[in-house]
Parts: structure tokens; C-alpha cells; sequence
């Protein structure tokens, strides 16, 4: 089930996913941004977040729901 994004076991084992994950794209792939978040339909919380040069999302932040793409 959904925990909440704030539970520090889930944010600990998504973190930690993320990061292996992106480890191997920023390599494979060549964007600028991508990142994980999780939401509550109304408010989208950055977990993890890579920013090839230009920083357009920070770890730890939060948006809009219907402000992110």
C-alpha cells in the first residue's frame, strides 16, 4: 500500500532505488532532467532528482500537483 512520502522507511528505500536507477541513465541517456516524486494529487514531493547542467528540479522540494509534467 501508499505510504505517506514523508514515511522516512519508504522516502529511505525509494531514495536509495532512485539513485541506482539514475546512476545508469544519466549515462544512457542524454537529457537534462528527470526525477522521482511522489504525490497526493495535489501537492508532487521530489525525491530524488538529477540535473545534467541546467537545475530545473531540487531533492526535497515540492510542487503544484498539476504544475509538474
Amino acid at each position: 500500500m501508499f505510504s505517506h512520502p514523508r514515511d522516512f522507511s519508504y522516502f529511505q528505500t525509494l531514495k536509495q532505488s532512485s539513485q541506482a536507477v539514475f546512476q545508469l541513465l544519466q549515462n544512457t541517456i542524454g537529457i537534462n532532467t528527470f526525477f522521482l516524486a511522489v504525490n497526493d494529487q495535489k501537492t508532487n514531493y521530489f525525491i530524488e532528482a538529477f540535473n545534467r547542467e541546467e537545475t530545473l528540479v531540487e531533492v526535497g522540494t515540492s510542487l503544484p500537483f498539476d504544475s509538474v509534467y
